[in-house]
């Protein structure tokens, strides 16, 4: 995230305790925050993969790309399923896995 803070800081969360990019990374790496879509970006690029969020508000997943060059299909993206409401949790993901994973 640093490494792009142009890109980014435009999207973050500022609070009264967060209020500003710097403070917003730190608190990305050192506490059990979940993160949300801004991280799934970040990762995305990270790892050079696709990543799919599947959820009941949308019929398509959202397609989060690497680049905004990237044309090629992912044989095998990073799949998530995106949940409003999860139990007491709130907002959450979780990882959707092929049937033949499954052990």
């Amino acid at each position: 995230m640093l490494e792009k803070e142009d890109e980014f800081a435009p999207f973050c969360e500022y609070t009264d305790t967060i209020p500003d990019f710097a403070t917003y990374v730190d608190r990305v790496r050192n506490s059990s925050d979940w993160g949300g879509h801004l991280e799934l970006r970040v990762l995305s690029l990270a790892l050079h993969k696709h990543i799919l969020v599947y959820s009941v508000q949308s019929k398509e997943p959202l397609r989060i790309e690497p680049s905004d060059h990237t044309a090629a299909d992912d044989p095998d993206p990073i799949r998530l399923s995106y949940h409003l409401h999860y139990y007491a949790l709130g907002e959450h993901y979780n990882r959707v896995v092929k049937e033949s994973e499954v052990s």
